[in-house]
C-alpha cells in the first residue's frame, strides 16, 4: 500500500535544499524541476546528502551485512541473529515497544503528519505510524535509512524514509502536526563553528518551529544526565565515562586534557616510527 512512494507520482511535499522549490517524484526519480538537481533515483527514498559518511553503534560493513540479512530473512531475525549478541544494548533499544508511550499525551489521529528527526533504526517512526497518517523518518546515515526502508516495507508501514541533514530538513513551513526530536538536540552543534552551541541549538529549534503547523507539537527527548547507566560508567558523548556527571567547566577540562594526551601519544608514536 505504501510501497516505494507508488502513490506519490508528482508529489511536491519535499523542498529542494538547493533552490527551495518543490521536489517531484516521477518514474522512480526524485528531482527538482526548477534547478534540475537529482535527489535520488533508487525509487525508494530521496537522498539530500551528497557526502558519503558514516556513524553508528556498529561498523559500517557490519551494518551493511545486517541490512542484506534483513532483506532476505526479515528485519526482526536480522536483529536476533546479527545484533543481539554483538550489542545487546542496541538490540533492546531498537526492539523496545515503549519508546513512544508519550504519544498518549498528544492529540494525534489518522490525519496527522509526523516528522521523526534522527530516526535511527526506525523504532519510534514504526510505533507512531500505527496511530497517524504519515511518518517522515529523516536520518543522515545511509545504512540506517536502508534499514528503515526495509523495515517499513516488510511491515507495510506508512513511513516515508528520507536521507537528509536534520540541520536543513527538506520540507516546507507548516507541514507537520508533530516533530520528534529524540536524541538529536545535543548533536546539532557538533559540526557548526559559526556560533556558540546554545545559539546553534536555538536557531535549530526556530527552524523546527517554522515546520510545525499552527497547532503542531515539538517533542524533545534527551538522555538523563544523572541516569543509572551514567553512574555505572556508561560512555558519554564526550567519549569518556562520568563527564556528564561533572559540572560543565570540569567536564571541559577533562575532555581537553584527554584530547591533549591522545595528541601527545600520537605524536610520540609517529616520531618513534619516523625516527
Amino acid at each position: 500500500m505504501f510501497s516505494n512512494f507508488k502513490g506519490l507520482q508528482g508529489d511536491s511535499f519535499y523542498r529542494c535544499i538547493k533552490c527551495s522549490e518543490a521536489v517531484k517524484f516521477l518514474n522512480g526519480r526524485f528531482f527538482c524541476p526548477s534547478c534540475q538537481k537529482d535527489w535520488g533515483s533508487n525509487g525508494r527514498y530521496p537522498d539530500f546528502i551528497d557526502d558519503d559518511f558514516y556513524w553508528g553503534e556498529i561498523p559500517r560493513d557490519y551494518m551493511k551485512e545486517v541490512c542484506e540479512y534483513a532483506k532476505k530473512n526479515g528485519w526482526i531475525e536480522a536483529l536476533e541473529k546479527k545484533i543481539r549478541k554483538v550489542n545487546p544494548n542496541i538490540y533492546r533499544y531498537v526492539m523496545s515497544c515503549n519508546r513512544a508511550d508519550w504519544r498518549v499525551l498528544l492529540n494525534l489521529d489518522e490525519n496527522s503528519v509526523v516528522l521523526d528527526l534522527g530516526a535511527g533504526w526506525g523504532t519510534i517512526s514504526s510505533i507512531l505510524s500505527d496511530f497517524v497518517g504519515k511518518v517522515y523518518a529523516l536520518e543522515s546515515i545511509k545504512e540506517r535509512v536502508d534499514f528503515i526502508d526495509i523495515r517499513k516495507e516488510q511491515d507495510n508501514k506508512n513511513i516515508y524514509p528520507v536521507r537528509a541533514d536534520f540541520n536543513d530538513p527538506p520540507f516546507f513551513n507548516e507541514s507537520f502536526d508533530l516533530i520528534v526530536c529524540n536524541g538529536v538536540l545535543e548533536w546539532v552543534a557538533l559540526n557548526k563553528f559559526d556560533g556558540s552551541p546554545r545559539k546553534v541549538q536555538i536557531d535549530f529549534l526556530k527552524r523546527l518551529y517554522k515546520l510545525l503547523k499552527p497547532k503542531g507539537t515539538l517533542y524533545i527527548g534527551i538522555e538523563n544526565r544523572f541516569s543509572y547507566e551514567s553512574f555505572n560508567g556508561a560512555i558519554d558523548h564526550s567519549g569518556l565515562p562520568y563527564t556528564n556527571l561533572l559540572p560543565r567547566f570540569l567536564a571541559d577540562i577533562v575532555v581537553r586534557l584527554n584530547a591533549l594526551v591522545k595528541l601527545k601519544t600520537k605524536n610520540f608514536f609517529l616520531s618513534k616510527r619516523l625516527g
